[in-house]
């Protein structure tokens, strides 16, 4: 491990040749292809902001024929649909809905751009590593920054606001409760950093976080309207929940989750599963909740080992953020750019050479092994959740490692 470790952030011959190395994947499969094309969620973000600020009617917002017709009248060749973004999404992209789709997806490729270098210096912050450690970090998680910018997506936004929440929670409670609020309003996952704060008793952070939840709520019910926002509640949110998204297989592998893994196991379909394993749907809601039941008495049982320790807060965020990643109903590779947050805490209160190796081979594992596992001929049902066997592995490793450590 100390050989490795010296290898890949001591030597700086090898680490800022590896950085070259990943910079030009990122460059020649991410920034580039962005820069040149509009497709995936972004035509989704842009449209919705675009009716917001021309004022067309949102009440059929999660009708994805009528949500299909809005992004071809603004010259997107490609289907698209608004579900499962909840009705504040639609904000995002206001600045930039006064311009054609592919400049509007310029400009959001140069604000990820900056987005990512700020990204950098406050996981520099938080780790106490160097920046070219931190580069190194960023760009290892590959498919995930690559598509964060081929896609348009906002998740850097997301890292950005929970960066910042941790690092303003003790000194501006309101800010840090306010920002956690904008982005549990725009995806779910940034609410991990609610459990450190009821440890810490923070509960000003806390009560701040709900205000601004209820403030967002208001606008997107005066902005949006009644009905989008019912549909998502009443439609929408459920079905996310329960890994059934429009338009999309509940099998898919693509999704590296539970849901989708036992559903190949235990459900036929004879469309997408004509021949599962064994077939018995009882038997995957019963595998299912298992599931579920392991991983959160693994969380709570490292929780309790920790229960008197000075980091207990910062290990509540790291083990509630891989939880949510390994319990997720349908993940995607941007989806993990989220745990680059966790993962700058972790190498702060660890900084043992084998937890920062192991953490990076686990960030490159899951950055590139799709690269190659894709490329492989045939279906095969273990090689195809590679992701989730990696996100699953990892998180036992620091259920079982960080009682031991700490005690040290």
């Amino acid at each position: 491990m100390q050989h490795l470790y010296n290898y890949l952030f001591i030597r700086p011959f090898v680490k800022f040749g590896l950085i070259l190395i990943l910079l030009f994947f990122f460059l020649y499969a991410g920034l580039i292809p962005a820069w040149r094309s509009v497709n995936s969620d972004f035509p989704n973000y842009y449209t919705s902001s675009r009716m917001l600020k021309e004022r067309a009617d949102l009440s059929q917002l999660y009708n994805n024929e009528r949500f299909n017709e809005q992004i071809h009248a603004y010259g997107i060749d490609q289907q698209g649909k608004f579900a499962p973004f909840p009705p504040p999404t639609a904000f995002v992209m206001l600045p930039l809905s006064g311009f054609d789709p592919l400049t509007a997806k310029r400009i959001w490729t140069g604000v990820n751009l900056l987005l990512l270098a700020f990204s950098i210096f406050l996981f520099r912050k938080i780790s106490d590593l160097s920046l070219s450690s931190s580069l190194l970090f960023f760009l290892a998680s590959g498919m995930a920054l690559v598509n964060n910018f081929y896609l348009g997506q906002i998740y850097l936004l997301i890292l950005i606001g929970m960066q910042l929440a941790w690092l303003l929670s003790k000194r501006s409670a309101i800010i840090a409760g306010l920002i956690t609020s904008a982005g549990m309003s725009l995806k779910y996952f940034p609410f991990v950093i609610l459990p450190s704060w009821i440890l810490e008793k923070n509960k000003k952070a806390l009560l701040w976080t709900f205000i601004g939840i209820a403030l967002i709520s208001l606008a997107s019910f005066a902005f949006i309207g009644q009905q989008a926002c019912t549909d998502f509640v009443s439609s929408v949110l459920g079905k996310h929940l329960n890994s059934h998204l429009d338009g999309q297989s509940p099998y898919a592998a693509a999704f590296q989750s539970w849901d989708a893994f036992l559903m190949n196991v235990f459900v036929k379909d004879a469309t997408f599963n004509p021949s599962p394993l064994i077939d018995s749907p009882a038997m995957f809601l019963i595998a299912k909740i298992a599931v579920i039941i392991f991983f959160v008495v693994m969380t709570v049982r490292t929780l309790l080992l920790l229960k008197n320790h000075p980091h207990r807060s910062e290990y509540s965020l790291i083990l509630f953020s891989f939880l949510i990643a390994v319990l997720s109903p349908a993940s995607a590779s941007y989806h993990f750019l989220l745990l680059l947050m966790p993962i700058a805490l972790l190498l702060k209160i660890h900084s043992e050479v084998r937890v920062v190796v192991i953490t990076f081979f686990f960030v490159l594992f899951c950055g590139f092994c799709g690269v190659m596992v894709n490329r492989l001929p045939g279906h095969n049902l273990v090689l195809d959740f590679w992701r989730l066997w990696g996100m699953s592995g990892y998180f036992l490793y620091l259920s079982f490692c960080f009682p031991q450590i700490a005690q040290k």
